[in-house]
C-alpha cells in the first residue's frame, strides 16, 4: 500500500539578521545596521505588549514612536526607527507572512538646523589642520570638500574608481579627475573632483600611496589589506572642529560645502542632484545648500518693484500722497463703515 506523501512545511526566515542582509543588498551598510536595530527594538516592543505581528493595529507604529520618545530618543532618531520598523514589516509581508498594511504614522515634528557650509576663513583653517595629519587620513580629509562624497563612499573608493576625462574647451581640452562611486541603493554615479583638489590626489598617488600594492585608495594596516573606516574620518573631523573653536563641522558639512560651491557657481539643479546622488531636487535644496542671509539679500539688492523710467515719477507721487494721508489726524483718516445688523438667533442655522 502506497504511503501518503507528506507535505514539507517551509519555514520563513523573518529574523533580524536576514532582514539586515536584505537591506544591505539594496542600501548602504550604515542603513542596514540602523534598520536592523529598529526591527529589533520593534520586536521587543510588540513582545512587551503581547502584540502578534500578523494582527497589528493600524496605529501600532505611532505607539512605537511614542514609546521611543518616552525613552528619551530625539525626534530624528525616532523617525529613523519607525522607518526601519515599517521597512521590516513590508519585507515580512513580501515573504508571504500575514502582516497587515499599516497606515501613515504620526511622528513628532523635527526642527532641523539650517544646512551649513564652511566659509572662507573656517575652510582655510580646516585645510591647514587636516594637512598636519598622517596619511592616508590627511589626503582623505583634504580632498573631501573638493569632491563632496559621503564618508562611506570616500573610504570605500578603490584605485579603479578613479577616472580621467578629457573635457573639450575653447582652444583645446582639459583633463579632469572623476570618481565612479556606488552610493546609497547601489546606484553608480560620476562625481567630479574640483580642479584645485587634483594636485592633492596626484601627489598622494605618486608619493605615500605607492608603498602599498592593494586596491584601496585609502588603505589601512601594515599591508593595506583593509580601508580606513568612516568612523576614523569622523573622529579626526571632530578633533579639527574642536581646535577651530567648536564650529559646526562634520564630514557632511564638507559635502554641503562642495555642493553649495557648485550651486553658487551656476551649476544647474538637475546636474547638481545627479552628482549628489539624491532622488529629488527638493532633497538637495532643503538639506544640502547653505545660502547665507546676506547672500539672499544681495541677490535682489539691485531689483526694483517698478523699473526706472516714466512710471517712477507716478509711483513717487502716489507714495507722497499716501504719506500725507497717513500723517493726518485720526479724525481726518476716519472711514465710513457700514453698520452690521445683529444676527438674530436661528438665522445662521
Amino acid at each position: 500500500m502506497a504511503q501518503p506523501c507528506s507535505r514539507r512545511v517551509v519555514q520563513l526566515d523573518t529574523s533580524v539578521e536576514a532582514f539586515r542582509a536584505y537591506v544591505y543588498a539594496v542600501r548602504s551598510q550604515a542603513t542596514a545596521i540602523k534598520y536592523a536595530q529598529a526591527a529589533h527594538r520593534f520586536l521587543l516592543f510588540t513582545g512587551k505588549h503581547g502584540l502578534s505581528i500578523d494582527r497589528l493595529t493600524p496605529g501600532v507604529l505611532s505607539l512605537f514612536a511614542e514609546s521611543l520618545l518616552h525613552e528619551g530618543l530625539k525626534p530624528g532618531s525616532v523617525a529613523t526607527m519607525v522607518a526601519g520598523a515599517r521597512k521590516y514589516l513590508e519585507w515580512c509581508r513580501s515573504k508571504g507572512t500575514g502582516v497587515p498594511t499599516l497606515g501613515k504614522t504620526d511622528l513628532p515634528r523635527t526642527h532641523l538646523p539650517s544646512p551649513n557650509a564652511l566659509r572662507g576663513d573656517v575652510l582655510m583653517g580646516y585645510l591647514a589642520l587636516a594637512s598636519r595629519l598622517h596619511e592616508p587620513v590627511r589626503t582623505a580629509l583634504l580632498i573631501l570638500p573638493y569632491c563632496g562624497l559621503r564618508s562611506f563612499e570616500l573610504t570605500g573608493l578603490q584605485l579603479s574608481n578613479i577616472q580621467q576625462l578629457e573635457i573639450p574647451k575653447q582652444g583645446g581640452s582639459q583633463r579632469m579627475l572623476v570618481f565612479s562611486v556606488v552610493g546609497k541603493g547601489g546606484k553608480r554615479r560620476i562625481v567630479p573632483l574640483l580642479l584645485d583638489g587634483k594636485p592633492l590626489l596626484i601627489q598622494y598617488l605618486a608619493g605615500w600611496r605607492r608603498r602599498f600594492a592593494g586596491t584601496w585608495l585609502f588603505p589601512s594596516g601594515p599591508k593595506g589589506r583593509t580601508a580606513i573606516s568612516p568612523r576614523t574620518l569622523r573622529w579626526h573631523v571632530q578633533r579639527i572642529a574642536k581646535a577651530l573653536g567648536g564650529v559646526r563641522l562634520t564630514p557632511h558639512t564638507l559635502r554641503r560645502t562642495y555642493l553649495t560651491t557648485l550651486y553658487k557657481q551656476g551649476l544647474d539643479p538637475a546636474t547638481l542632484t545627479k552628482i549628489a546622488g539624491h532622488r529629488s531636487i527638493q532633497t538637495t535644496y532643503e538639506h544640502y545648500l547653505a545660502i547665507e542671509p546676506d547672500e539672499i539679500a544681495g541677490s535682489v539688492s539691485g531689483m526694483r518693484l517698478v523699473a526706472r523710467g516714466p512710471q517712477e515719477a507716478r509711483v513717487q507721487k502716489a507714495s507722497g500722497t499716501l504719506g500725507a494721508f497717513l500723517s493726518g489726524t485720526s479724525k481726518g483718516r476716519a472711514f465710513d463703515l457700514p453698520v452690521l445688523e445683529p444676527i438674530e438667533e436661528g438665522e445662521n442655522e
